[in-house]
């Protein structure tokens, strides 16, 4: 994959210890248990193509990828930590075996590599990293879709909710009134008979 330079590793370092930090302090992973596993594994995916390929060309989208992912993942569950639902639990467990799986395969290409002869072996990594690349892309917009849907129940909900209340509070208002019309009802009315009440 050829020599890395300072930058790039700084840039990957970078990211895992973002990620790290990520992971360490979000508050959304005690109300999401999920999520916490999610973030555990982004950072041992990057750790792991930091030491078996470095940071170029496949590996460096796979990394960047990964890194913005978790970070916009994080970021939609904390904002929104009390409107998960069942749909964006699953999709956040599909995404954890996701990475356990992009990261075993990251290492099992390497082992590929030795056995194969180059450039065979170099254009098929390039091509399987650019597939779990590729999932991941996939994976952003599934969670985007999961989000959108719980957004627009929860609109729902809150709709019917107010529809409710709205019928409640007009059956209030016409009982109240039912009440006041029949105590008014139940006073006689003694000027009808020519008397005065006292």
């Amino acid at each position: 994959m050829g020599k890395k330079s300072n930058t790039t590793v700084d840039i990957l370092g970078a990211s895992i210890t973002a990620l790290e930090i990520l992971k360490d302090g979000s508050n959304a992973i005690s109300v999401i248990p999920r999520l916490g596993a999610v973030l555990a594994r982004a950072p041992g995916l990057l750790k792991t193509i930091e030491k078996v390929y470095g940071f170029s060309g496949e590996c460096k989208r796979l990394a960047q990828r990964t890194a913005e992912l978790i970070r916009y993942i994080e970021k939609q569950i904390t904002d929104n930590v009390h409107d998960i639902d069942a749909d964006l639990t699953t999709n956040l467990e599909q995404l954890s075996v996701l990475l356990k799986a992009i990261r075993i395969d990251v290492v099992e290409l390497k082992e590929r590599k030795l056995v194969l002869k180059p450039p065979r072996s170099t254009n098929s990594i390039a091509e399987k990293l650019s597939d779990h690349t590729e999932a991941l892309d996939s994976a952003w917009r599934s969670f985007g879709a999961c989000c959108l849907l719980s957004m627009n129940r929860k609109v729902k909900k809150q709709m019917e909710w107010n529809e409710d209340q709205r019928e409640s509070d007009e059956n209030q208002v016409c009982h109240s009134r039912v009440r006041v019309v029949l105590t008014s009802s139940s006073v006689p009315n003694f000027s009808t008979f020519g008397l005065e009440a006292y």
